[in-house]
């Protein structure tokens, strides 16, 4: 296994479900009221006791030389698409009107 940075480590939040298809490379977020599907393109580690999910470079399948210089944008991209969708998922968007007479 390679060496994962820790700016790769993203903590979920207690109230958010975590479903990972390994056969299809899909990994779901859900709680009582939504829920986002990603489609992977690297493989990644889902730690349930310490309720972590670590992405590594490891391609699901054989790539080319160019290919594997891309590995390490696509595992940032990656990240940030997650932490963004677990955003989403945890903040329910609540506006307060305040009525003026």
């Amino acid at each position: 296994m390679s060496y994962i940075a820790k700016k790769h480590i993203i903590k979920i939040p207690k109230k958010i479900s975590v479903y990972y298809c390994d056969s299809k490379h899909v990994i779901i977020f859900a709680n009582s009221f939504a829920q986002k599907a990603l489609k992977l393109k690297t493989k990644i580690i889902i730690e349930r006791k310490k309720r972590i999910i670590k992405i590594t470079r490891e391609p699901f399948s054989t790539i080319s030389n160019n290919e594997k210089k891309q590995l390490k944008v696509i595992q940032g991209t990656q990240v940030s698409s997650l932490k963004q969708m677990l955003l989403d998922i945890s903040l329910f968007f609540v506006k307060n009107l305040i009525l003026l007479a």
